[in-house]
């Protein structure tokens, strides 16, 4: 499963997510914790 923090999110928006979701399963870490 591929991790992304919250903040890198906010930063790249939903292109962060797209690019994460082409290798897998995603999942957000909020507050940079798991």
């Amino acid at each position: 499963m591929n991790t992304i923090p919250a903040s890198e999110v906010k930063r790249r928006g939903v292109a962060a997510l797209d690019e994460a979701a082409r290798k897998g399963p995603v999942h957000v870490i909020k507050n940079n914790r798991l």
